[in-house]
């Protein structure tokens, strides 16, 4: 054989092995067993669960249990993940989603397509091809950015009945969370319903939906809501719609589930450092029914717990660690106490009244007589959106005796956290990008080099 001949046979053996390893993901539905592939997939994406989030929410609930730490802190890798998008610049949710999702940098807005407008597949579109069963569940709406970039394909995140056609069109095979976003081209929840249920979904509602689910191909919603303001009992944890997917999901080709806190993130604008705190939880506690799954399957399962983004730019003076306790004592989200609050007339007799509103509402009876001053100030004066500006006061002046200090409502070019426990979980160790995400679970489910 001469060279020419030797090098060209060389080249054709290695593209016939590429291309097995290729086809072998599509085709071998048996190839989850292989010792290469891992078998059931968590991945957890707190939006915009910044480093500080965590600690935050740990040192308030270790001051009445010590040494408490968060299920997602005790994951055996931790490493820092660069969130920045295409242009180097600080991200949002649809191009950080689609970063993780589909393993390409790309614009604030886009979701499944590169910078220049050409579709990518989702990490879960390539689980769906290889057999293994799909479930996306949030506690935000289902079209929202983030579960959206995993199945959507859009040049404006916004695009909500666009995105709901290609949520239609996934043939994923679980989808949970919050009622779908609404707009001017889609102006009724019927007109998604209908597209759903023509592309075979079943949908459920509420947690009694939820339980009713015993086959995939579902849509199991729930009106939005707040961890800190639940009183619904038919509203489902994120814990019991993971636990429900792992269930219908569970066959011998394998799952892959994702799981994000959504309202975290809609906290963290907000400033709420209460509600932020009970989203935490309510996310951890999902994190939670992940690693109870892997217990009962060590060698199979892995868990991956990440951020989209670090959002509000969360400072923390560790000096008042001992007094972060006093944030759990919160009753009620920012936007249910503005709700009772805007129910008091903003005239000066009323002060009093609104004053003893909010010391109830957020537990909190330390406001100095200077503090108190200031927030009669804002009540008396002539200030735009009188109850909001009193409000927001009052939560600033409640988080710096805590300790805590908001410096933006929006997101910030800060790193995250992911954590990994379970097979392949070496592959995240070390600091990376966010498109690493991707790559490591496409090597993870496919059995194939990145």
């Amino acid at each position: 054989m001469n060279t020419i001949s030797a090098k060209f046979a060389f080249i054709m053996i290695l593209t016939v092995f590429a291309g097995a390893c290729e086809v072998k993901s599509a085709q071998d539905a048996t190839a989850a067993a292989n010792k290469n592939t891992v078998k059931y997939v968590f991945l957890f994406i707190g939006d915009g669960m910044g480093d500080n989030h965590k600690i935050l929410a740990e040192q308030a609930f270790q001051n009445g249990h010590p040494g408490a730490r968060l299920f997602m802190t005790r994951l055996p890798v931790q490493a820092k993940t660069i969130t920045l998008n295409s242009g180097k610049n600080i991200t949002d949710s649809a191009a950080a989603g689609t970063a993780i999702a589909c393993g390409v940098k790309t614009a604030n807005g886009k979701l499944g397509l590169d910078p220049a407008g050409n579709s990518v597949t989702s990490i879960a579109g390539i689980a769906k091809q290889k057999g293994m069963k799909v479930g996306i569940i949030s506690t935000a709406a289902l079209n929202d950015a983030t579960p959206a970039a995993f199945y959507a394909h859009v040049n404006a995140r916004s695009q909500f009945k666009d995105i709901v056609n290609d949520m239609a069109s996934s043939g994923f095979d679980f989808f949970g969370g919050c009622k779908l976003y609404l707009d001017k081209e889609q102006p009724s929840e019927d007109d998604f319903a209908r597209k759903l249920k023509a592309a075979g979904y079943t949908i459920f509602n509420g947690k009694s939906g939820l339980q009713a689910v015993s086959q995939a191909k579902c849509y199991a919603q729930t009106p939005g809501y707040w961890a800190i303001d639940m009183k619904n009992p038919d509203v489902p944890t994120l814990a019991e719609y993971t636990i429900k997917a792992s269930e219908i999901l569970n066959n011998p080709n394998g799952f892959f589930i994702m799981v994000e806190g959504g309202k975290i993130d809609h906290a963290s604008h907000g400033n709420d450092s209460g509600a932020m705190i009970q989203e935490l939880f309510a996310f951890d506690n999902a994190v939670k029914s992940g690693m109870e799954f892997q217990q009962k399957h060590p060698d199979d399962t892995l868990i991956v717990v990440t951020a989209d983004h670090e959002t509000g730019g969360l400072m923390l003076s560790e000096d008042m660690q001992s007094k972060k306790a006093i944030i759990l004592k919160q009753k009620s989200s920012y936007g249910s106490i503005l709700e009772e609050l805007k129910k008091i007339k903003d005239t000066e007799k009323n002060f009093e009244q609104a004053f003893n509103l909010v010391k109830d509402s957020l537990g909190f009876d330390g406001f100095t007589a200077s503090e108190q001053s200031d927030l009669k100030t804002v009540w008396n004066g002539d200030v735009k959106d009188k109850h909001k500006a009193f409000l927001s006061l009052a939560f600033k002046i409640r988080d710096l005796h805590c300790g805590v200090k908001w410096t933006s409502g929006g997101h910030s070019a800060a790193q995250i956290t992911t954590s990994a426990s379970g097979k392949g979980q070496e592959l995240f160790a070390g600091n990376s990008e966010n498109i690493a995400i991707f790559a490591n679970l496409k090597q993870l489910i496919s059995g194939c080099p990145p």
